[in-house]
């Protein structure tokens, strides 16, 4: 929810900035910050590459090539954690087209 929220304020504040109204972009990212202050921190490209990787090993060969069973198990490795689901899959889809 929280996200989302996020998303929209980006969206606002890059409207105010093509509208020249700098004093409500810099608003809306003051409250973007604020929400992002109280959120657990980001899951790192790093440690979603490493869950990749651990979620692969332990999968058949026939198993690998099935992007949303990897995607399912990623995210529930970090489940309740802050993880963006579309950089998580760009970094699952990069991994698969190296790895099939």
């Amino acid at each position: 929810m929280l996200k989302s929220l996020i998303d929209r304020k980006n969206k606002y504040a890059e409207s105010y900035k093509q509208a020249g109204r700098e004093d409500l972009a810099s608003q809306m990212q003051e409250e973007i910050l604020e929400i992002q202050s109280i959120l657990p921190a980001q899951i790192t490209d790093s440690e979603i590459k490493q869950a990749v990787t651990r979620i692969l090993s332990g999968l058949k060969q026939d198993e690998i090539a099935g992007r949303n069973k990897v995607m399912g198990m990623l995210m529930n490795n970090f489940q309740g954690k802050n993880i963006d689901g579309s950089r998580a899959s760009e970094i699952v889809n990069t991994i698969l087209n190296n790895t099939v």
